[in-house]
């Protein structure tokens, strides 16, 4: 689980400095490094629940942003979050296998 902190403190640092955050991009590149970081569904879901989190406590949202942050919202984005890494996974594994 280490890349899923390193993935939500580098992602934080960002939303704190830079005003953006690329979860997806910030795990291609920890795995440049740090071969399959953050394999699991949940994994990805803690990162982006993490720093909406952050966001939310920071007040760093808009207030339309903060009115879409329902709990079926976050259970919608969970569901994207889950289909998202299924396709990262299938992508990766098809890198991984033609590698052999």
């Amino acid at each position: 689980f280490s890349g899923t902190f390193i993935n939500t403190d580098i992602s934080l640092y960002r939303l704190e400095h830079i005003h953006t955050v690329n979860i997806q991009e910030t795990v291609r590149k920890i795995r440049s490094q740090r071969a399959f970081s953050i394999q699991m569904p949940d994994q990805y879901v803690f990162c982006y629940l993490a720093v909406i989190d952050y966001a939310v406590k920071h007040q760093m949202l808009s207030e339309s942003d903060r009115a879409a942050l329902d709990e079926s919202e976050v259970t919608l984005n969970k569901r994207v979050v889950i289909e998202l890494y299924i396709v990262c996974y299938k992508n990766d594994a098809r890198k991984l296998s033609k590698v052999k």
